[in-house]
């Protein structure tokens, strides 16, 4: 018995093994250019099918259809759950209006093809998809389409499936990489679309897209009406795939995710890269909520208002004011800025035209009771704000019922009032008690701001004169910003402004003798216009202090000014004597010198630190706070690091030359 089952089980894989002629059962079936005369092994490696459609025929589900190199094939319906993939450059070439495969069966893959259409006969798909779970995957396919043409090729004709796949795969020179219908399901991942119209998607169809790139398209990805609308948020998913263009038909009017403004376009465009609007109030009206609008350097007379949450970019979005930019995007007008959720960064604004009261270059605005939030203006150049009137000139104002606002890396110049000129403002508006909120003002430079009153500061912490609320300076943060002198206003009696760690132009600004109103903080601020080097206390434990130098340069001011312990050690016995300098007698320092010392070595280098015009007090021979940033400021300004304020070999070498 147990003879006879051995026996029967080897006749059982003899006859599975037999291969009819013309057929095989194997789960790989090879389709090739060479073909072998004998039969007996068709569709091997060695000996493959001269057609796809041979293969296939004697494929079944599950199987495997290798492409070696460039096969020929006429339109084929996929009714069988098989894998067709490339090897060796496997390529198919299409000409004329059918697809080349039909996929009917659920379960098909199409992987790693060159799929190429020769000719530019109309086609609704290379491949069609009727069956669920297809995937699509690593593949090549390419078009003669060129922008304008008006044949329809498509790479891909979806249907109403469940759960395709289409991930991987590149698509050139076709009017679209796929047209999807309408209720079907699926995910379109990691595909790269150049030079087509964009993905064509019935809005009610529910397809994720992740991961894909595009570039020079019409649009990147096109939702038509369909009900209901599952792709109300079109900026996630131009997040989602790169910064995508897309366009959601399925709304009246039409949004696109990103709207291109050229002036120099023809008139007539719809703000798309290829037919970009001329003035960007006619993008404003296009672009979707949270979207984008990119425009091109060029001159832009018009007064722009935003009214909803998006991001406007000039050419010089991610170039400070004050850094090296390219060709401008000039705005002559005004920006007023009425919602939360906006940035505008990269232009140039100026000459804004007097409207009857003030003439402002950037405003942001709330009136209240809902709150203006996120605000960013920064990069920009505001320039030649000018009014001959008795009004005021502002180059940046912050007003209302505003809260996060960020002012930052702006370059603000030539702010001319014949009645008050301010750089930046913050101030509550008439209309409401409620004060501007976190409001944050670094990197700017603040320059020429000036009026024919005297009635002028660079940066103005200001009141509502309706009502007389105050801005709340403990709410405002003011700093790295580089101006040309202390002239700062801050009409808060409770808070001081925070106004440290700026550039006031000079390593040892004069605080008490400004136009600033108020009280400021200021300590430490920078002693170098390129906000390298902090002035900051020296960290000496104090000891009985001497009559010596003066705590204060000038005393008091609105600002807090100098302040460091006095410390007191013996004197050291001067080895000084004299050299030459240019023919000039003058002192030799030949021992190192630091904080709290007194001798005749302090007195001679206060000396020479006030001929060089940085020591402005008189000298005393003692080494106290202001000689310490004296010595700094000299450091600097002759490249001696570190800056460190102690008198070592590097800086007596400097001073003994």
């Amino acid at each position: 018995m147990k003879a006879f089952a051995t026996a029967g089980f080897a006749l059982a894989l003899l006859a599975a093994a037999s291969v009819l002629p013309g057929t095989a059962s194997a789960a790989e079936l090879h389709v090739g250019t060479v073909v072998a005369s004998s039969t007996a092994d068709l569709g091997t490696s060695d000996n493959p099918y001269p057609t796809i459609a041979g293969a296939f025929a004697a494929a079944a589900d599950g199987d495997t259809i290798f492409i070696n190199g460039t096969a020929t094939t006429t339109p084929l319906v996929i009714n069988k759950a098989v894998s067709i993939k490339g090897i060796n450059s496997g390529r198919i070439e299409a000409s004329g209006s059918d697809k080349i495969f039909t996929i009917t069966k659920a379960g098909v893959t199409i992987s790693d093809l060159q799929i190429a259409k020769l000719d530019k006969t109309s086609v609704s798909g290379l491949i069609g998809i009727q069956a669920s779970s297809t995937v699509i995957s690593n593949n090549q396919f390419t078009g003669q389409y060129a922008m304008g043409d008006g044949e329809v090729v498509r790479g891909l004709e979806i249907s109403t499936v469940d759960g395709f796949t289409v991930t991987g795969n590149t698509f050139t020179a076709l009017r679209q990489p796929a047209y999807i219908n309408d209720n079907a399901t699926g995910t379109v991942s990691s595909n790269s679309v150049s030079g087509t119209r964009g993905w064509v998607v019935v809005a009610n169809s529910n397809v994720t897209f992740t991961g894909n790139t595009f570039s020079g398209n019409v649009v990147d990805i096109a939702f038509i009406p369909g009900t209901p609308n599952n792709y109300t948020d079109i900026n996630a998913i131009s997040a989602a795939n790169n910064g995508a263009v897309i366009e959601n038909q399925a709304t009246l009017p039409a949004s696109l995710s990103k709207v291109f403004v050229d002036a120099a376009a023809a008139p007539g465009g719809n703000g798309l890269q290829s037919s970009p609007y001329k003035t960007i109030t006619e993008a404003l009206n296009r672009v979707t909520a949270t979207g984008t609008i990119s425009v091109a350097a060029g001159s832009y007379t018009e007064n722009v208002t935003v009214n909803k949450a998006v991001t406007i970019e000039g050419p010089n979005a991610g170039v400070a004011g004050t850094g090296t930019r390219v060709a401008e995007a000039v705005i002559t007008g005004s920006v007023s800025i009425y919602s939360g959720d906006v940035s505008f960064k990269g232009f140039t604004v100026t000459n804004p035209s007097w409207n009857g009261v003030s003439v402002k270059g950037i405003y942001v605005y709330g009136d209240g009771p809902e709150v203006v939030t996120n605000v960013n203006i920064s990069n920009n150049v505001v320039t030649a704000v000018n009014n001959s009137n008795t009004k005021g000139a502002y180059g940046i104002m912050v007003q209302g019922v505003v809260s996060g606002i960020t002012v930052d890396g702006n370059k603000i110049d030539s702010i001319v009032s014949a009645g008050w000129a301010r750089g930046i403002e913050v101030t509550p508006t008439a209309g409401s008690t409620v004060v501007p909120q976190n409001v944050t003002i670094t990197n700017n430079s603040i320059m020429g701001v000036s009026s024919a009153t005297g009635d002028e500061y660079d940066f103005s912490s200001d009141w509502a004169s309706g009502n007389g609320a105050i801005a709340d300076a403990s709410q405002i943060t003011f700093k790295r910003n580089s101006m040309n002198g202390f002239k700062i206003k801050n009409l808060d009696t409770n808070n001081a402004l925070n106004a440290t760690e700026n550039w006031w132009g000079s390593a040892a600004p004069d605080f008490a003798t400004t136009t600033a109103t108020g009280t400021v903080s200021t300590k430490p601020w920078y002693i170098d216009a390129g906000l390298t080097t902090l002035y900051t206390d020296p960290t000496v434990a104090p000891v009985a202090p001497t009559p010596g130098e003066p705590t204060s340069a000038r005393g008091g001011g609105s600002s807090s000014g100098f302040s460091a312990p006095i410390v007191s050690v013996p004197s050291a016995p001067s080895t000084g004597g004299t050299g030459q300098v240019l023919g000039i007698e003058t002192y030799n320092f030949a021992q190192n010198l630091r904080y709290g010392m007194r001798n005749n070595d302090v007195l001679e280098l206060q000396k020479r630190l006030a001929a060089e015009g940085i020591f402005k007090v008189t000298p005393t021979g003692y080494f106290g706070p202001i000689t310490l940033l004296s010595v700094k400021i000299y450091q600097a300004s002759h490249q001696i690091k570190p800056v460190s304020g102690f008198v070592g070999p590097l800086t007596r070498a400097e001073l003994n030359k």
